[in-house]
C-alpha cells in the first residue's frame, strides 16, 4: 500500500495553490475589464505576451 506522506502532498498542495492564484488573477483582471472597457485590449495584449514569455522560458529550460 503506497504512503500518503507529507512529501506526497506537497504537489498537490501546490497545483491547488497555483490554480486558485491565476483563478483569482483572472478574476481580477475580468473585474478591471469590466469596470474600465478602454484597458481591455493592453490587458490582452499583455497577458498574451507574458504568456508567450513564459512558453519561451518553458521550453528553453526543457531544452536543457
Amino acid at each position: 500500500m503506497p504512503q500518503n506522506g507529507p512529501q506526497d502532498q506537497t504537489g498537490t498542495l501546490l497545483l491547488l495553490l497555483t490554480v486558485a492564484v491565476f483563478l483569482l488573477v483572472f478574476v481580477g483582471l475580468a473585474y478591471l475589464t469590466h469596470r474600465h472597457p478602454s484597458l481591455g485590449t493592453p490587458l490582452i495584449v499583455a497577458m498574451g505576451g507574458v504568456t508567450l514569455m513564459v512558453l519561451v522560458f518553458n521550453f528553453a529550460g526543457a531544452g536543457r
